[in-house]
């Protein structure tokens, strides 16, 4: 979720002589997800890069490539577990299988979920999916509600473009939310921080370019 915005730093007007800073910061971010062995964690990063440098990029298409060229970086050389995704091993099979209790959950209680932290009530696991955790516990409503937040954010976002230096910012928190968006179909972060932080920059972001 980061490295976006270290990317639109040194995208942005940020004087050259500091550049080498968020340069080195992203070094050492891959390199941690690298050694977390993740594969929800590479798939955010290839999805949170890919998606920068295609909208950076005036033509798209050459965007698409250097995206899919990094993206092939992170496959080849990121972590062992990354190719063995199947959903017969045991760690997607754990998931589908609590996926499945989240929809019987969505079926017993449609508009209003079970309740928040009940998911674990009955079952050993948590959703390991922010979208299936998000249903499940609040119904409908809730997750009308939760998804919609994330939606009016990248929309807000858009309307930003306008604004030749405030562009590459925006254009940085719209890729961590496609990163965030990536994890969370991976990992239950309904309810944690971080999601409800990059809103927050990207509000306030917004109400700046409204201002100037």
């Amino acid at each position: 979720i980061v490295v976006p915005v270290l990317l639109a730093f040194i995208a942005g007007p940020l004087f050259i002589g500091y550049k080498w800073l968020p340069i080195a910061l992203i070094g050492l971010l891959v390199y941690g997800i690298y050694l977390t062995n993740s594969r929800g964690g590479m798939l955010a990063l290839m999805a949170a890069t890919g998606y920068f440098f295609i909208r950076r990029s005036k033509r798209r298409l050459l965007g698409g490539v250097m995206g899919g060229a990094l993206a092939m970086l992170f496959f080849l050389f990121g972590p062992s577990r990354l190719g063995m995704i199947s959903a017969g091993e045991d760690s997607a099979a754990g998931r589908l299988d609590a996926w499945y209790y989240g929809f019987q959950l969505l079926k017993g209680h449609p508009l209003f979920g079970a309740g928040q932290n009940m998911f674990t009530d009955d079952y050993p696991l948590t959703a390991h999916n922010s979208f299936v955790l998000a249903f499940a516990e609040l119904g409908l409503v809730g997750f009308f509600c939760w998804v919609g937040l994330l939606y009016v954010t990248f929309k807000g976002l858009g309307l930003v473009e306008k604004h030749p230096r405030l562009w590459p910012y925006a254009l940085g928190l719209e890729a961590s939310l496609v990163g965030c968006c990536a994890a969370a179909f991976f990992l239950s972060r309904t309810y944690i921080l971080i999601p409800y932080l990059l809103v927050a920059l990207s509000a306030a972001l917004a109400n700046v370019a409204t201002i100037q």
